[in-house]
């Protein structure tokens, strides 16, 4: 029988949990990547630091 990798919820921040052969993939949302969507994207230029 094939295990659900996605049962154990292992993605963050609202991502999607996508059932693959033998693994997950999480679909982060608009703000969040990693393999768990655990890191936040920073917008290094938000703040204006250039002249």
């Amino acid at each position: 029988s094939q295990v659900n990798a996605c049962t154990s919820a292992p993605c963050l921040n609202n991502g999607t949990c996508i059932t693959l052969t033998t693994r997950y993939q999480c679909q982060c949302p608009s703000g969040f990547q990693g393999i768990n969507c655990e890191q936040i994207i920073t917008q290094p230029c938000s703040s204006s630091p250039c002249l």
